[in-house]
């Protein structure tokens, strides 16, 4: 595993600048700039951008023979082909056909329980053959013939999709019904970057992938979603955690890439 880290150098003074420098850090741009710092002098340096009050994003990158020795992995990015939950726009207007709203928290995005379908624009349906929404990272769709193929054998239910016109149901492709666990990860150690809610208290961590990633004492089998919520701002998701079995078998169908995964360490 290597990390490197991108820090937001912004608003110093010319004698911080020149600190920088000394240490071998290049600054291009005189307003607002980030630098890449490898995380070996990172160390070092990270009580000094503490007191400056800079913004630090440690990330991390894995080699193939990392990825394949997990039992578990996170998978963190997929394809979205463009798509957006409609009707596009308001998200007043998309959360309340989708989720519960009176369990809602319209300030952070989390506490949500999908009580209805996703509407999708079939003109734009993703050819993808697993894919998320731009705006939901914890909402999965596959080509229904997929769906029956590789995740109902696995006992994984589905949610119809249906038509932006017409509430009409898609026939071609499904959500994944993923269940959540009901366990908390011990990741505070790991992770102490988190955002705690005003209007609802719920605890929200770090998006970036900045490890290995923890893993449960009892995960679930094949596929399953984190009772922790992760994200910035109205940003809220689950991770989806897949066995490495599941991982191997969506690389092989060219259902996700290899470096969309994460791998996690009990």
């Amino acid at each position: 595993m290597n990390r490197t880290v991108e820090v937001l150098v912004e608003d110093l003074s010319t004698r911080q600048l020149k600190v920088l420098m000394g240490y071998g850090i290049k600054i291009d741009s005189p307003d607002v700039y980030f630098v890449d710092v490898d995380y070996a002098l990172y160390s070092q340096l990270k009580p000094l951008f503490d007191e400056w009050g800079c913004k630090q994003y440690v990330s991390a990158s894995f080699s193939d023979k990392e990825r394949k020795k997990a039992e578990y992995s996170i998978l963190y990015n997929c394809t979205t082909g463009g798509m957006y939950p409609q009707p596009e726009g308001d998200p007043d207007l998309w959360t309340g056909l989708v989720y519960d709203k009176t369990m809602l928290c319209m300030k952070c995005g989390c506490n949500k329980i999908q009580t209805g379908s996703f509407r999708l624009r079939k003109s734009r349906m993703s050819k993808s053959k697993l894919f998320t929404l731009n705006w939901v990272y914890d909402a999965f769709f596959v080509q229904r013939d997929f769906y029956h193929r590789i995740f109902e054998p696995l006992g994984i239910g589905y949610r119809h999709v249906r038509q932006l016109r017409g509430d009409e149901i898609v026939d071609s492709v499904v959500q994944l019904d993923i269940p959540i666990i009901d366990e908390y990860l011990n990741i505070e150690e790991n992770n102490e970057d988190f955002e705690l809610c005003p209007v609802c208290g719920t605890k929200k961590f770090s998006p970036l992938v900045s490890n290995f990633f923890p893993i449960h004492k009892h995960p679930l089998p094949h596929m399953y979603f984190s009772k922790e919520y992760f994200g910035y701002g109205g940003q809220a998701f689950r991770r989806l955690f897949v066995t490495k079995e599941l991982r191997e078998m969506l690389i092989n169908e060219k259902m996700a890439k290899p470096a969309w995964f994460a791998p996690c360490k009990f």
